[in-house]
Parts: structure tokens; sequence; C-alpha cells
């Protein structure tokens, strides 16, 4: 087995030119030719570092005015936001966003380094959570939740392999997490 790291879009591409067999992205799939089940339920949290000294809960206003960083266009990440703000009739342009990087870890940094506060999943910040590196806010007057999704290609026969893998994501959920 052959593990690749990609964003969003870059995954579905190479599931429909065939040059891997599974996918596991964040939010919805509505590409003709592939198929999904989800496996996980997870939601984006407002990011801060850990000497934040403002509130707890911020308002969708006060988000918009933070010095924001987010993921690179084409992210899963970036997707479940914008589909959260269209919900509430905005769009990524009405945030304040400062940088835009193309990895959790390199965002995780640049907020531990005061460059700013993000959106990033539960479940990626989980660790540094735990350990008091950065905190997390919650966002009131919007949700960010999402699913994780192994996606594949539709009518392909599964391998035994495939779908071995597949019990073991469905039955360890916490083990891709």
């Amino acid at each position: 087995m052959k593990l690749l790291v990609g964003n969003r879009e870059e995954t579905i591409q190479k599931l429909l030119d065939r040059t891997i067999d599974i996918g596991l992205i964040e939010g919805p799939v509505d590409q003709p030719g592939l198929a999904t089940r989800g496996v996980a339920e997870d939601e984006l949290l407002l990011i801060v570092p850990a000497g934040w000294q403002g509130q707890e809960r911020v308002t969708l206003e006060e988000l918009c005015r933070l010095p924001l960083i987010l993921r690179e266009e084409g992210s899963g990440t970036r997707g479940v936001i914008a589909r959260a703000l269209a919900g509430q009739g905005l769009t990524i342009a009405n945030l304040n966003v400062v940088l835009e990087l193309n990895s959790n870890d390199a965002i995780k940094s640049a907020i531990t380094a005061g460059h700013g506060v993000s959106l990033l999943s539960r479940l990626a910040i989980r660790r540094e959570i735990q350990t008091g590196t950065l905190k997390a806010l919650q966002v009131d007057g919007i949700s960010f939740r999402s699913t994780f999704n192994i996606v594949y290609p539709a009518g392909k026969p599964a391998t035994s392999l495939q779908k071995k893998f597949f019990r073991f994501l469905l039955t360890n959920k916490k083990a891709f997490c």
C-alpha cells in the first residue's frame, strides 16, 4: 500500500485519472464516476495561540475581522468554510485572510508564531489542544461541520486489500484522525 498526501482536488483528480484507488477526503463529493462512504464526523474550530487573551467564543462578525490563516484553494477544509459561509450569505472574500498555506502543520506553526488564527479540524488539532500549545474557540452563529469520506471509483469492484482497508477505517476511525 502506498499513501500519498494531497488536497481534496488533487485526490479527486488522481481518482478520476485512476492513478490511485482510494482517497480519504473532507467534505462531500458530487463527482460522476466516484462513490463515497462516510467514515467520521468532524467540525472546524477557531484555533488561536495558547496565550489568547480574548473571549472563549466569538461571533461570526468578529471572525470576519480576525487575521485568518487559511488552507489553499482546493483543500477540503477551505471547502467546508466556503459552504458554511455561503449558508450565511458570505464568501471567503468577507474574511480577513492574511496568509494561505497548504498544510495544517504549517498553519499550526504560523498560529503559534503569532501570525493569525485559523479554522481547523477538531481532529487535526486535538494533540495541540491536549498539550496546551493551541487553544480552540467556538464561533457563534455558524456551524463548520463536515464528514470525512472514503472516495473510490464507482462501479469498479474492490480488491481484497481495499475491502480490508475499508473495514479498518470504518472500525478504527481514530487510527487515521
